[in-house]
C-alpha cells in the first residue's frame, strides 16, 4: 500500500530558495533607497544579507543534489501463508529524498516525541535483562509496542537470500514473560486500556514521519527569518550606539574648540 501526504508539499530546497529571494529583493531595495541616506548603515547592513543570500544558495545546492535520490521504503506487516507453505506479506511504501530509508526505530522515535502521552521510566522487569526495560507507569498495560518481527523476517530473505517458510516464520521463543514482547519495538505510547485501541500502527508511524519531513521545510524557513531578523534588530542597535559616540565625539570637540577661543580672548 502506498502511503503518502496530500496537498502543497514545500521541502527545505522549495523554502530555501523563498527565503534566498526575499533577502535579495529586501538587499535591492535598501542598495536604491537607503545606501545614499544612510551609507555607513547599509554597509553592515548589506553585508549581513549577502551572508544570508549565500546560505540559502548552499542549502538550496545541498538539498537540489538530494532530490536525485528519489528512494523507495518498504515496511512489511501481516505475514501470511502462500502456497506450498510459502511465506507473504502486505506492505506500506513511500518515496524519500535520501540515499537510505530510515529504520524503524527511528521512526518510532520520532512518532514518541511527537505524541508522547504519559511518562516513562526505566524498571528491572522480566523482559529487560539485566538492564531492566523502559516501562509507562501510569498504566496498568504498559507501553505499546510494534511487531517488527514480519518487516525483519521478510527484509532477511530479500537482503540476506535467507529461506524463510510460513511454519519457519510461526516458531518462536516459549511464550513465557521473558520473550513478552519478542521481535516488537517499544513505541513509549502509554497504552490506555487491553485492546491497544490508542497505540500506533505502521501506517501511523509512517504517516507522522512524512508530516515531520513536510515540516522540517517550513521549520527552517521559519528558524532562518527569525535569525535574519535579530541579525537586522542586532545591526540597527549597533548603528545608533556608533551614532551616539559620533555625536559625544563631536560634541566634546565642539567644547574643545570653544574653550580654546575664550581662552586666546
Amino acid at each position: 500500500m502506498h502511503l503518502s501526504l496530500n496537498g502543497f508539499y514545500g521541502d527545505v530546497e522549495f523554502y530555501s530558495a523563498i527565503f534566498y529571494f526575499l533577502i535579495l529583493v529586501i538587499y535591492i531595495v535598501k542598495t536604491y533607497t537607503l545606501e545614499e541616506k544612510y551609507p555607513r548603515f547599509i554597509k553592515y547592513s548589506l553585508f549581513i544579507d549577502q551572508i544570508y543570500i549565500l546560505i540559502a544558495i548552499c542549502v538550496f545546492v545541498y538539498e537540489l543534489q538530494k532530490t536525485d535520490f528519489n528512494t523507495t521504503c518498504d515496511f512489511f506487516h501481516d505475514c501470511y501463508e502462500g502456497a506450498n507453505d510459502t511465506l507473504y506479506a502486505e506492505s506500506y511504501w513511500f518515496k524519500i529524498n535520501s540515499p537510505t530509508c530510515p529504520r524503524i526505530t527511528e521512526m518510532v522515535d520520532s512518532f514518541s516525541e511527537r505524541h508522547s502521552n504519559g511518562p516513562t521510566e526505566i524498571a528491572p522487569v522480566p523482559w529487560g535483562g539485566a538492564g531492566g526495560a523502559t516501562i509507562c507507569p501510569e498504566s496498568e498495560y504498559d507501553c505499546c509496542y510494534l511487531s517488527t518481527h514480519c518487516d525483519s523476517t521478510m527484509k532477511r530473505m530479500d537482503t540476506l537470500s535467507e529461506h524463510w517458510t510460513y511454519t519457519s516464520y510461526l516458531r518462536r521463543p516459549p511464550r513465557t514473560i521473558e520473550w513478552l514482547h519478542f521481535a516488537s519495538v517499544n513505541t513509549y505510547i502509554t497504552q490506555k486500556d487491553e485492546n491497544g485501541t490508542n497505540c500506533p500502527q505502521y501506517e501511523d508511524i509512517i504517516l507522522d514521519y512524512l508530516h515531520k519531513e513536510r515540516e522540517s521545510g517550513l521549520n527552517y524557513f521559519m528558524y532562518m527569518l527569525y535569525l535574519y531578523v535579530i541579525s537586522t534588530i542586532t545591526t540597527i542597535c549597533y548603528y545608533k550606539k556608533c551614532m551616539k559616540k559620533d555625536v559625544k565625539h563631536q560634541y566634546g570637540g565642539l567644547e574643545e574648540d570653544n574653550s580654546r577661543l575664550r581662552g586666546s580672548a
